[in-house]
Formats: structure tokens, C-alpha cells, sequence
């Protein structure tokens, strides 16, 4: 929520001299928020996954 705030408050203090210009700002933001949502989303799916995978391991460990 607060990053698009931010955004915005950027966007209107540098506001782009030409739409080319515009639309590279754009393209860059929406890439970076992509690139935000990915990472966030990998972490969060990591944080799941790493746990389940060592007990997994302590299983078949303990299954040896």
C-alpha cells in the first residue's frame, strides 16, 4: 500500500516532461514492483517449503 503512496508523491514531484518519458517511468516502476512481488512472494513460499523439507530429512533420517 505505502510503496504505491510512495510512488505517487514520486511521480508528481518529477512529473515526466514527455509521455515517452512517462511511459519509461512507468515500465521501470512496474517492473521494479514486479520484481518486489516475486522476490516477496519466493521468500515467503521458501519459508513455507525449507521447514517442511529438514523435517522431511529428519524422517528419513531417523526412518535410517
Amino acid at each position: 500500500g505505502y510503496l504505491l503512496i510512495l510512488l505517487e508523491i514520486y511521480m508528481h514531484k518529477i512529473y515526466p516532461k514527455s509521455y515517452q518519458d512517462s511511459v519509461r517511468f512507468t515500465s521501470v516502476a512496474l517492473c521494479a514492483i514486479g520484481t518486489f512481488v516475486i522476490v516477496r512472494l519466493f521468500r515467503s513460499s521458501l519459508e513455507l517449503c525449507v521447514p517442511y523439507y529438514l523435517r522431511t530429512l529428519d524422517y528419513l533420517r531417523l526412518d535410517m
